[in-house]
C-alpha cells in the first residue's frame, strides 16, 4: 500500500501539543501526558514517518486485565501504538542518497533503513546487488560496534 505523507503545518510544537491534549482527553493528567512524550520522544519524534494512535481503553482492559487492590477511585490507562511508514518520499530520499553515496542521510534512518533498503531492492532488481552490498556493510558495522 502507498501512502502519501499529509502536510506539515504545524511543525513540532504543534504536533507534541496535539498528542499531548489526546492523551489528556484519555484521562491522563497534563504532567503524566509530558511525562509520557518525554518517554518515547527519541522514537516517536525521529527521522522518518509513523503512524500514532491511542489503543481502546476496552482493548486494553481485554488483552491485559488488571486488577488492583483496594480499588482505586479511578484508573487511566493508555496506550499508543505506533506503526513506522515507508513514504515514497523517505524512499526516494534513500535511494537518492545510497547512488550518491551520502552517507549523512543515509545514517539520518538508522534502525529503519533496513527495511527502506529492502523494499528498494525488492522493487528494483537491477541494483538489487549494490543495495544487498550496503546492506551487509552496515551489518558487519553493527556487529563490530558491538563488539568493542
Amino acid at each position: 500500500m502507498t501512502l502519501y505523507r499529509p502536510s506539515l503545518d504545524g511543525g513540532f510544537p504543534q504536533l507534541r501539543h496535539d498528542l499531548e491534549s489526546a492523551l489528556m482527553a484519555q484521562g491522563l493528567y497534563r504532567k503524566e501526558a509530558q511525562a509520557m512524550l518525554e518517554t518515547w520522544q527519541d522514537s516517536w519524534f525521529e527521522e522518518g514517518s509513523r503512524l500514532i494512535y491511542i489503543v481502546p481503553s476496552r482493548t486494553v482492559d481485554a488483552v491485559l486485565p488488571l486488577q488492583v487492590s483496594p480499588v482505586p477511585s479511578q484508573i487511566a490507562r493508555v496506550f499508543v501504538g505506533r506503526i513506522e511508514l515507508i513514504t515514497p518520499e523517505s524512499k526516494r530520499t534513500v535511494e537518492n542518497a545510497l547512488y550518491s553515496n551520502d552517507s549523512a542521510v543515509i545514517s539520518r534512518y538508522g534502525r529503519f533503513l533496513d527495511p527502506i533498503l529492502k523494499l528498494i531492492s525488492q522493487e528494483n532488481f537491477a541494483n538489487a546487488s549494490q543495495i544487498d552490498k550496503l546492506r551487509a556493510r552496515r551489518q558487519n558495522s553493527f556487529i563490530a560496534e558491538g563488539c568493542h
